[in-house]
């Protein structure tokens, strides 16, 4: 086979980092993505998947977006980019900020994007029978208003240093005309959340769940052509099925290569590694309650810490990930504390044995007639994630904890998150820009909401409070606060918040690539460009 040629050499991350809108006409070129795990809604509150989320932000828009760079500014609004509106002003009390749309904007079918659906988004994310998962990240905003068919206007609870953040970045606009009939707690199991209709640069031409999902330009947007004609995510499990596509040219990039991927990628003349600083954190949930009762064995803190002391979160790193990955210090990346609980298996069988639980001859522990077992879910389509359940088995069974592993395939697990049947599962969060998104899963409100991602059950009043008062402090007490937060939830253990995998896109070196940010990759793919010359993949060819 004749390799695929596709845009310009990388020559470094730095070269990637500026965003640019395109007015002018685009160069062309498809893009074919191999990613391991398909998508499990397109809709952007309903996605908990790194492809669903991929494919939303680029069908759907926010109203502006972030500065260009590598991270996410929070504070303020300098810098922001518009989008949907075109211009914004804050109120004399700084307690509302009106957004003016652009009149040009259009939804795919063509109807114009108005303060309605700017609305109306936020009324359904905010409904508890949705279960959206940003839905806890929105509570400071009190409403959005109409002022007239192109004016809509924010209203804020508190002055905080994220006001205009909350709104610009957590509320990708779904279109009122569509959504509004449809029942939010039957939205998730709507053809629309299959078929969504978005105003970005790219429209869906299609999802064949478990093979492909096909994006292509939408040559009349109002910010101008896409520089790629099309993007397509063709669905690889197998990791060296999916080197074999990168390096045989039948794919462009290839998503989180791992472990013996990494090499494979890195010998290959045409194929470029770039790692990028991003906000995941690999974690192992840990069911604090079943149903309102709390979990006959992880319900206990003591457990729970000792399931942490039992686990040598760097060893792990290193076999799983190699140079890509390093111990997580909390539920943030980039910690700079160490773990709550070390690696210290003294220390685990004490508290195991404080907990009542003791060695019996086998050398598993009991109390009672009840073993110290549960199993872990994890996905069957992520090899580190099974890397990882392997060594986490053979640790816990070293400290006298039986462990099974439970694989599913990823609607199957996300599903089985979002229902909270499971006792504990190995997760990957990439965590939001803002520290306060630590609400999204540990917050109490979103403990409360089902679907949320609140996976664990866990709420704690203090670490509430904690987060409020870090929300509405000075610049000086925001970090203690923050931090203080952040140890009554590793103090309480509901995780294991295990390692910090590097985020890293292989892919061939005359792809040109713009705005990679730690938030995604995929932040500014519209304006990624490949050579005129480029050839389709021989498996594509005939597509859209």
């Amino acid at each position: 086979m004749r390799r695929r040629s596709l845009a310009l050499c990388l020559l470094a991350l730095a070269a990637c980092r500026g965003g640019r809108d395109s007015t002018a006409a685009a160069a062309g070129g498809r893009l074919v993505i191999a990613t391991s795990a398909d998508a499990d809604a397109l809709l952007p509150p309903l996605t908990a998947t790194q492809t669903g989320r991929a494919v939303a932000d680029n069908v759907f828009e926010r109203l502006a977006e972030a500065p260009a760079g590598d991270t996410v500014a929070t504070t303020g609004d300098a810098g922001w980019r518009p989008r949907l509106a075109s211009s914004w002003t804050w109120g004399p009390d700084s307690l509302s900020l009106a957004f003016a749309l652009d009149p040009r904007a259009r939804f795919h079918d063509g109807v114009p994007v108005r303060a309605r659906d700017v609305a109306f988004t936020f009324r359904l994310l905010r409904d508890p029978a949705l279960g959206a998962t940003t839905g806890a990240l929105l509570g400071n905003i009190d409403s959005i208003t109409v002022r007239d068919s192109l004016t809509a206007v924010a209203w804020f609870r508190r002055r905080t240093a994220e006001r205009f953040f909350d709104v610009a970045y957590q509320l990708w606009i779904l279109p009122a005309h569509l959504l509004d009939t449809v029942p939010p707690a039957q939205l998730r199991s709507h053809p629309l959340a299959r078929r969504p209709v978005g105003s970005g640069r790219f429209r869906l031409v299609a999802w064949e769940p478990g093979e492909r999902i096909v994006l292509a330009a939408d040559s009349t947007h109002p910010r101008g052509r896409p520089g790629l004609d099309a993007v397509t995510w063709v669905i690889t499990p197998d990791p060296s099925a999916a080197v074999a596509r990168l390096t045989a040219g039948e794919a462009d990039l290839l998503e989180n290569p791992r472990g013996p991927q990494v090499a494979e990628v890195t010998a290959a003349p045409d194929v470029r590694l770039l790692a990028y600083r991003s906000r995941q954190v690999g974690t192992i949930l840990l069911r604090v309650k079943d149903g309102a009762m709390p979990h006959p064995v992880l319900g206990d803190a003591r457990v729970r810490r000792a399931i942490t002391q039992s686990l040598d979160a760097a060893a792990i790193a290193r076999n799983v990930f190699d140079t890509l990955g390093a111990p997580a210090g909390g539920p943030l990346p980039d910690a700079t504390r160490p773990p709550r609980f070390s690696y210290d298996t003294a220390a685990a069988a004490a508290a195991l044995d404080s907990a009542g639980w003791r060695r019996g001859p086998d050398g598993m522990r009991r109390r009672g007639t009840r073993g110290l077992a549960f199993s872990l879910l994890v996905p069957s389509v992520s090899r580190p994630r099974q890397q990882i359940a392997t060594l986490v088995q053979e640790a816990l069974r070293r400290a006298g904890i039986a462990v099974t592993i439970e694989q599913a395939d990823m609607p199957a697990f996300v599903a089985r998150l979002a229902s909270r049947r499971f006792d504990a599962a190995i997760q990957v969060f990439s965590s939001d820009p803002s520290p306060f998104g630590l609400r999204e899963q540990w917050g109490g409100a979103a403990a409360r909401t089902p679907e949320t991602a609140n996976y664990t059950g866990w709420s704690s009043a203090a670490f509430d409070a904690l987060l409020d008062s870090a929300e509405t402090a000075g610049a000086a007490q925001v970090g203690d606060y923050l931090q203080r937060a952040i140890d009554v939830l590793r103090d309480d253990a509901p995780a294991v918040f295990l390692v910090q995998p590097r985020a890293a896109i292989a892919l061939h070196r005359r792809l040109q690539p713009v705005g990679v940010r730690e938030d995604g990759w995929w932040t500014d793919l519209a304006d990624w460009t490949v050579a005129p010359d480029a050839r389709l993949p021989r498996d594509t060819a005939s597509r859209p």
